[in-house]
Protein backbone atom coordinates (compact mmCIF):
# COMPACT_ATOMS: atom_id res chain seq x y z
CA UNK A 1 0.00 0.00 0.00
CA UNK A 2 1.50 3.33 -0.98
CA UNK A 3 1.83 6.08 2.11
CA UNK A 4 -1.25 8.14 0.21
CA UNK A 5 -3.63 5.48 1.10
CA UNK A 6 -2.27 4.81 4.88
CA UNK A 7 -2.71 8.36 5.55
CA UNK A 8 -6.71 7.81 4.31
CA UNK A 9 -6.77 4.55 6.24
CA UNK A 10 -5.56 5.48 9.79
CA UNK A 11 -8.67 8.08 10.12
CA UNK A 12 -11.08 5.90 9.99
CA UNK A 13 -9.93 3.34 11.76
CA UNK A 14 -9.53 5.55 14.68
CA UNK A 15 -12.82 6.37 15.03
CA UNK A 16 -14.29 3.28 13.79
CA UNK A 17 -17.00 2.35 17.07
CA UNK A 18 -15.75 -0.92 19.21
CA UNK A 19 -12.37 -0.18 18.53
CA UNK A 20 -9.95 0.42 22.55
CA UNK A 21 -7.32 2.39 22.18
CA UNK A 22 -4.16 1.95 24.58
CA UNK A 23 -5.66 4.10 27.51
CA UNK A 24 -9.09 2.48 28.00
CA UNK A 25 -11.28 4.70 25.84
CA UNK A 26 -13.94 3.08 23.36
CA UNK A 27 -12.67 4.78 19.89
CA UNK A 28 -16.75 5.00 19.79
CA UNK A 29 -16.74 7.48 22.84
CA UNK A 30 -17.33 5.43 25.79
CA UNK A 31 -14.77 4.26 28.08
CA UNK A 32 -14.22 0.69 29.05
CA UNK A 33 -14.30 -0.05 32.70
CA UNK A 34 -14.56 -2.81 35.48
CA UNK A 35 -17.09 -2.23 38.33
CA UNK A 36 -17.40 -3.52 41.65
CA UNK A 37 -20.74 -3.54 44.28
CA UNK A 38 -20.17 -1.08 47.19
CA UNK A 39 -20.40 -3.74 50.36
CA UNK A 40 -17.60 -5.98 48.29
CA UNK A 41 -15.00 -2.42 48.69
CA UNK A 42 -16.24 -1.26 52.50
CA UNK A 43 -13.27 -2.18 54.98
CA UNK A 44 -13.23 -1.92 58.55
CA UNK A 45 -9.90 -0.12 59.46
CA UNK A 46 -7.85 -1.58 62.31
CA UNK A 47 -7.66 1.44 65.05
CA UNK A 48 -4.64 1.74 67.94
CA UNK A 49 -3.37 3.50 71.03
CA UNK A 50 -0.90 3.35 73.90
CA UNK A 51 -2.33 1.45 76.78
CA UNK A 52 -0.80 -0.36 80.04
CA UNK A 53 -1.90 -2.83 82.45
CA UNK A 54 -2.24 -2.13 86.27
CA UNK A 55 -3.36 -3.60 89.23
CA UNK A 56 -6.45 -2.96 90.95
CA UNK A 57 -4.47 -3.81 93.96
CA UNK A 58 -0.75 -2.62 94.62
CA UNK A 59 -0.01 -1.88 98.02
CA UNK A 60 2.84 -0.59 100.60
CA UNK A 61 1.95 -2.73 103.59
CA UNK A 62 3.17 -1.46 106.97
CA UNK A 63 2.91 -2.53 110.68
CA UNK A 64 -0.05 -0.56 112.25
CA UNK A 65 1.90 -1.18 115.53
CA UNK A 66 5.53 -0.26 116.56
CA UNK A 67 7.84 -2.99 117.22
CA UNK A 68 10.93 -4.82 116.51
CA UNK A 69 11.24 -7.16 113.40
CA UNK A 70 12.14 -10.34 114.47
CA UNK A 71 11.49 -12.52 111.33
CA UNK A 72 10.67 -11.09 107.23
CA UNK A 73 8.97 -14.34 105.82
CA UNK A 74 9.39 -13.59 102.74
CA UNK A 75 11.45 -11.67 99.59
CA UNK A 76 10.97 -10.13 96.33
CA UNK A 77 9.56 -12.03 93.68
CA UNK A 78 7.90 -14.65 96.28
CA UNK A 79 4.15 -14.97 95.18
CA UNK A 80 1.89 -15.43 98.27
CA UNK A 81 -1.77 -16.21 99.26
CA UNK A 82 -4.19 -14.18 101.08
CA UNK A 83 -3.85 -14.10 104.79
CA UNK A 84 -0.11 -15.49 104.58
CA UNK A 85 2.52 -14.40 107.11
CA UNK A 86 4.59 -11.50 105.85
CA UNK A 87 6.59 -9.94 109.09
CA UNK A 88 6.61 -11.15 112.68
CA UNK A 89 7.19 -8.39 115.09
CA UNK A 90 8.56 -9.05 118.91
CA UNK A 91 5.34 -9.42 120.99
CA UNK A 92 7.51 -9.38 124.48
CA UNK A 93 5.81 -5.81 125.58
CA UNK A 94 2.71 -6.14 124.28
CA UNK A 95 2.43 -9.83 125.83
CA UNK A 96 3.07 -8.28 129.08
CA UNK A 97 0.92 -6.04 128.63
CA UNK A 98 -1.64 -8.47 127.80
CA UNK A 99 -0.97 -10.63 130.88
CA UNK A 100 -0.72 -7.75 133.26
CA UNK A 101 -4.47 -6.60 132.28
CA UNK A 102 -5.63 -10.07 132.51
CA UNK A 103 -4.14 -10.31 136.12
CA UNK A 104 -6.50 -7.22 136.64
CA UNK A 105 -9.39 -8.65 135.39
CA UNK A 106 -8.89 -11.69 137.87
CA UNK A 107 -8.77 -9.44 140.69
CA UNK A 108 -11.80 -7.54 139.88
CA UNK A 109 -13.94 -10.22 139.36
CA UNK A 110 -12.85 -11.23 143.10
CA UNK A 111 -13.73 -7.71 144.26
CA UNK A 112 -16.92 -7.80 142.77
CA UNK A 113 -18.20 -10.97 143.78
CA UNK A 114 -17.51 -10.19 147.20
CA UNK A 115 -19.32 -6.88 146.96
CA UNK A 116 -22.23 -8.49 145.59
CA UNK A 117 -21.86 -10.55 148.48
CA UNK A 118 -21.84 -7.47 151.00
CA UNK A 119 -24.67 -5.85 148.95
CA UNK A 120 -26.80 -8.91 149.41
CA UNK A 121 -26.31 -9.00 153.20
CA UNK A 122 -26.86 -5.66 153.42
CA UNK A 123 -30.22 -6.00 151.79
CA UNK A 124 -31.02 -8.62 154.30
CA UNK A 125 -30.12 -6.43 157.22
CA UNK A 126 -31.79 -3.47 155.68
CA UNK A 127 -35.40 -5.45 156.01
CA UNK A 128 -34.87 -6.52 159.54
CA UNK A 129 -33.90 -2.60 160.59
CA UNK A 130 -30.32 -3.79 161.78
CA UNK A 131 -28.90 -1.58 158.57
CA UNK A 132 -29.17 2.32 157.51
CA UNK A 133 -30.27 3.15 153.65
CA UNK A 134 -27.53 4.78 153.37
CA UNK A 135 -24.87 1.53 154.22
CA UNK A 136 -27.21 -0.27 151.38
CA UNK A 137 -26.53 2.34 148.68
CA UNK A 138 -23.12 2.32 149.37
CA UNK A 139 -22.89 -1.55 148.93
CA UNK A 140 -24.75 -1.09 145.85
CA UNK A 141 -22.51 1.83 144.98
CA UNK A 142 -19.86 -0.30 145.43
CA UNK A 143 -20.59 -3.22 143.15
CA UNK A 144 -21.42 -0.80 140.35
CA UNK A 145 -18.37 0.94 140.68
CA UNK A 146 -16.77 -2.54 140.06
CA UNK A 147 -19.16 -3.78 137.59
CA UNK A 148 -17.62 -0.50 135.37
CA UNK A 149 -14.00 -1.17 136.17
CA UNK A 150 -14.24 -4.66 135.22
CA UNK A 151 -15.90 -4.26 132.07
CA UNK A 152 -13.47 -0.62 131.12
CA UNK A 153 -10.51 -3.70 132.22
CA UNK A 154 -11.85 -6.65 129.77
CA UNK A 155 -11.93 -3.59 127.10
CA UNK A 156 -8.05 -3.43 127.42
CA UNK A 157 -7.43 -6.85 127.30
CA UNK A 158 -9.48 -7.22 124.17
CA UNK A 159 -7.27 -4.13 123.17
CA UNK A 160 -4.05 -5.97 124.33
CA UNK A 161 -5.03 -9.18 122.28
CA UNK A 162 -5.63 -6.95 119.63
CA UNK A 163 -2.47 -5.31 119.35
CA UNK A 164 -0.59 -8.64 119.96
CA UNK A 165 -2.09 -10.14 116.85
CA UNK A 166 -1.19 -7.05 114.71
CA UNK A 167 2.53 -8.72 115.75
CA UNK A 168 2.25 -10.44 112.76
CA UNK A 169 1.79 -8.31 109.29
CA UNK A 170 -0.49 -10.95 106.88
CA UNK A 171 -0.96 -10.39 103.02
CA UNK A 172 -4.39 -8.45 102.71
CA UNK A 173 -4.72 -10.17 99.38
CA UNK A 174 -3.16 -12.81 97.09
CA UNK A 175 -0.41 -11.25 94.72
CA UNK A 176 3.89 -10.92 94.41
CA UNK A 177 6.42 -9.35 96.37
CA UNK A 178 7.60 -6.54 94.42
CA UNK A 179 10.00 -4.84 97.25
CA UNK A 180 11.21 -4.98 100.50
CA UNK A 181 12.73 -2.43 102.57
CA UNK A 182 11.82 -4.13 106.21
CA UNK A 183 15.22 -5.34 107.84
CA UNK A 184 15.17 -8.39 110.79
CA UNK A 185 15.86 -6.35 113.90
CA UNK A 186 15.09 -2.91 112.45
CA UNK A 187 12.16 -0.75 114.13
CA UNK A 188 8.70 -1.41 112.55
CA UNK A 189 6.23 2.04 112.53
CA UNK A 190 3.26 2.65 110.97
CA UNK A 191 4.40 5.60 108.65
CA UNK A 192 7.36 3.59 107.09
CA UNK A 193 6.25 0.88 104.27
CA UNK A 194 7.95 -2.54 104.91
CA UNK A 195 7.15 -4.71 102.18
CA UNK A 196 4.65 -3.55 98.29
CA UNK A 197 2.43 -6.37 97.40
CA UNK A 198 0.98 -6.43 94.03
CA UNK A 199 -2.37 -8.20 93.08
CA UNK A 200 -1.70 -10.27 90.14
CA UNK A 201 -5.70 -11.33 89.35
CA UNK A 202 -7.10 -8.44 89.66
CA UNK A 203 -5.92 -6.21 86.53
CA UNK A 204 -6.91 -3.59 84.33
CA UNK A 205 -6.16 -2.22 81.15
CA UNK A 206 -5.88 1.75 81.11
CA UNK A 207 -5.80 3.21 77.85
CA UNK A 208 -5.02 6.73 76.57
CA UNK A 209 -7.26 7.69 73.40
CA UNK A 210 -7.12 10.78 71.45
CA UNK A 211 -11.00 12.67 72.20
CA UNK A 212 -11.77 11.93 68.05
CA UNK A 213 -11.57 8.01 68.96
CA UNK A 214 -13.65 7.41 71.59
CA UNK A 215 -17.25 7.70 69.82
CA UNK A 216 -15.54 4.99 67.12
CA UNK A 217 -14.61 3.30 70.27
CA UNK A 218 -17.64 2.60 72.14
CA UNK A 219 -18.57 0.79 69.07
CA UNK A 220 -15.88 -0.97 68.07
CA UNK A 221 -15.48 -4.95 67.65
CA UNK A 222 -12.86 -7.33 68.50
CA UNK A 223 -11.18 -5.12 71.19
CA UNK A 224 -7.47 -6.16 72.06
CA UNK A 225 -4.66 -5.86 73.64
CA UNK A 226 -1.26 -6.29 71.89
CA UNK A 227 1.80 -6.42 74.29
CA UNK A 228 5.36 -8.83 73.00
CA UNK A 229 3.35 -9.89 69.95
CA UNK A 230 0.86 -11.67 71.96
CA UNK A 231 -2.87 -10.27 71.86
CA UNK A 232 -5.74 -10.48 75.19
CA UNK A 233 -9.03 -9.80 74.31
CA UNK A 234 -10.45 -6.92 76.51
CA UNK A 235 -13.56 -5.47 76.67
CA UNK A 236 -14.87 -1.43 77.76
CA UNK A 237 -15.59 -0.81 81.26
CA UNK A 238 -15.80 2.89 81.33
CA UNK A 239 -14.42 5.86 79.33
CA UNK A 240 -13.55 8.88 82.12
CA UNK A 241 -15.27 12.00 81.26
CA UNK A 242 -12.86 14.30 81.68
CA UNK A 243 -10.37 15.74 79.20
CA UNK A 244 -6.44 15.80 79.48
CA UNK A 245 -6.04 19.17 78.20
CA UNK A 246 -2.31 18.55 77.26
CA UNK A 247 -3.18 15.75 74.72
CA UNK A 248 -7.15 16.30 74.23
CA UNK A 249 -7.21 12.75 75.23
CA UNK A 250 -9.62 10.76 77.41
CA UNK A 251 -8.53 7.71 79.70
CA UNK A 252 -10.15 4.41 78.92
CA UNK A 253 -10.38 1.53 81.95
CA UNK A 254 -11.04 -1.90 79.92
CA UNK A 255 -11.52 -5.54 81.40
CA UNK A 256 -9.90 -8.66 80.65
CA UNK A 257 -11.60 -11.61 79.48
CA UNK A 258 -9.35 -14.58 79.17
CA UNK A 259 -5.80 -14.63 79.99
CA UNK A 260 -4.13 -11.85 81.96
CA UNK A 261 -0.98 -9.96 80.90
CA UNK A 262 1.60 -9.14 83.81
CA UNK A 263 0.41 -6.04 85.56
CA UNK A 264 3.14 -2.81 84.88
CA UNK A 265 2.90 -4.29 80.91
CA UNK A 266 2.82 -1.12 78.03
CA UNK A 267 1.55 -2.36 74.52
CA UNK A 268 -1.11 -1.02 72.48
CA UNK A 269 -5.26 -1.04 72.51
CA UNK A 270 -6.05 -2.61 69.24
CA UNK A 271 -9.58 -2.30 67.76
CA UNK A 272 -11.71 -2.88 64.84
CA UNK A 273 -13.72 0.23 63.80
CA UNK A 274 -17.31 -1.35 63.19
CA UNK A 275 -18.08 1.30 60.77
CA UNK A 276 -17.80 1.17 56.85
CA UNK A 277 -14.88 2.79 55.24
CA UNK A 278 -13.78 3.48 51.75
CA UNK A 279 -9.86 2.54 50.72
CA UNK A 280 -7.60 5.30 50.40
CA UNK A 281 -7.31 3.38 46.46
CA UNK A 282 -10.16 3.53 45.14
CA UNK A 283 -10.80 7.38 45.45
CA UNK A 284 -9.73 9.71 42.66
CA UNK A 285 -9.86 13.57 43.28
CA UNK A 286 -12.25 15.85 41.03
CA UNK A 287 -12.83 19.42 41.48
CA UNK A 288 -10.67 20.01 44.58
CA UNK A 289 -12.43 16.76 46.17
CA UNK A 290 -11.64 13.29 46.65
CA UNK A 291 -14.38 10.76 45.67
CA UNK A 292 -15.70 7.56 43.82
CA UNK A 293 -17.53 6.95 40.45
CA UNK A 294 -20.46 5.08 40.47
CA UNK A 295 -21.56 3.82 36.86
CA UNK A 296 -24.97 4.32 36.62
CA UNK A 297 -27.51 4.25 33.67
CA UNK A 298 -24.37 3.59 31.58
CA UNK A 299 -23.11 7.05 32.80
CA UNK A 300 -20.25 7.73 35.31
CA UNK A 301 -21.26 9.83 38.28
CA UNK A 302 -19.01 11.30 40.54
CA UNK A 303 -19.60 11.31 44.17
CA UNK A 304 -17.62 13.37 46.43
CA UNK A 305 -16.99 11.82 50.17
CA UNK A 306 -16.55 15.23 52.60
CA UNK A 307 -13.83 15.37 54.80
CA UNK A 308 -11.84 12.50 52.90
CA UNK A 309 -7.97 12.64 52.57
CA UNK A 310 -5.33 11.81 50.65
CA UNK A 311 -4.22 8.40 51.38
CA UNK A 312 -5.95 7.69 54.29
CA UNK A 313 -9.29 5.26 54.52
CA UNK A 314 -12.60 7.57 54.44
CA UNK A 315 -15.86 6.93 56.69
CA UNK A 316 -18.83 6.74 54.16
CA UNK A 317 -21.80 8.98 54.90
CA UNK A 318 -24.82 8.90 54.88
CA UNK A 319 -25.61 8.64 51.41
CA UNK A 320 -27.75 6.79 48.76
CA UNK A 321 -25.11 5.27 45.94
CA UNK A 322 -27.41 3.51 43.38
CA UNK A 323 -25.35 1.63 40.78
CA UNK A 324 -22.30 0.00 40.91
CA UNK A 325 -18.20 1.49 42.09
CA UNK A 326 -16.42 1.86 38.58
CA UNK A 327 -13.01 0.08 39.89
CA UNK A 328 -10.32 -0.01 37.27
CA UNK A 329 -10.19 2.93 34.57
CA UNK A 330 -11.95 5.46 37.26
CA UNK A 331 -8.49 7.10 36.93
CA UNK A 332 -9.35 9.24 33.78
CA UNK A 333 -12.76 9.86 34.01
CA UNK A 334 -15.05 12.75 34.56
CA UNK A 335 -18.18 13.17 35.53
CA UNK A 336 -20.94 12.25 33.06
CA UNK A 337 -18.99 10.24 30.84
CA UNK A 338 -20.35 7.54 28.84
CA UNK A 339 -18.62 4.09 30.14
CA UNK A 340 -19.16 0.62 28.86
CA UNK A 341 -18.04 -2.70 31.02
CA UNK A 342 -15.73 -5.22 29.17
CA UNK A 343 -15.68 -7.68 32.29
CA UNK A 344 -15.72 -7.90 36.26
CA UNK A 345 -12.11 -7.38 37.84
CA UNK A 346 -10.54 -10.41 39.33
CA UNK A 347 -7.48 -8.94 41.12
CA UNK A 348 -7.41 -4.48 41.85
CA UNK A 349 -4.15 -2.82 42.35
CA UNK A 350 -3.63 -1.19 45.09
Amino acid sequence: MQWSSLYLVLPLLLFMPGIASADGEELGGSSKVTVKSLASLLINPQEDAPAQVISLNDSQLSSEIAGKIVEMAVEVGDVVEQGAVLVRLDPWLYLSQLQQAEEVVKELEVELLLAKKERERSRRLKKKGQTTAAALDTKIAQVNLLTAKLSGQKSRVEESRTRLGKMVLRAPFPGVITQRSGQIGSWARSDIPLLRLVDLTRVELVAEVAASQVKQLKIASKLNFIYLDNRYPVTLRTILPTEKESTHSREVRLSFTGALPPPGASGRLSWIDSRPYLPPWIMVRRGGGLGIFVYKNSKASFFRIEGAREGVAALLPEMVVTGQVVVDGREALEHGDTLSIYSPATKTTE
